[in-house]
């Protein structure tokens, strides 16, 4: 809930500057955003919530604003952790033998993105030319997610 939070006073205090420079928002998501994966349900949930947001503010700041999201998935070089559970203890993945391989079966393209692979799509956002139509979508820069 701290990721919602965050993002709408981040989004408030830039509005008269993002406003007069018809400019553009993207928040950063997660795999977890759409899937019940990685990080427990406190992260989830917030990730989940997200969506919403931009959702929400890219309706309340249309037109002079476009508002989307990147949802990367599992990443190389990362030091994400969670709680196991809501009264668990904390959850290192870095810890975890195995993890490189444990993402790339989990996804279409068999790989495991580096952080530098999701950048594009943030790039591509903030393009006020190439996507200047754009707005209210959430790219996932996941690999695909594999069947269950």
């Amino acid at each position: 809930m701290a990721d919602q939070r965050a993002g709408r006073v981040a989004v408030n205090a830039a509005w008269p500057a993002l406003r007069d420079a018809r400019g553009s928002v993207t928040l950063t998501l997660s795999k977890s955003a759409f899937h019940p994966v990685g990080g427990g349900v406190l992260y989830g949930s917030s990730k989940w919530a997200l969506r919403g947001v931009v959702q929400h503010l890219s309706v309340d700041l249309a037109p002079a604003v476009r508002v989307n999201g990147v949802a990367p998935g599992g990443t190389s070089g990362t030091r994400f952790s969670g709680l196991t559970a809501l009264g668990g203890a904390e959850s290192t993945v870095e810890r975890r033998a195995g993890r490189s391989e444990r993402i790339a079966a989990g996804t279409l393209l068999k790989t495991t993105a580096a952080p530098e692979d999701h950048a594009g799509a943030f790039v591509y956002l903030a393009d006020p030319v190439a996507a200047r139509v754009v707005t209210g979508v959430v790219i996932n820069t996941d690999g695909g997610r594999a069947p269950c």
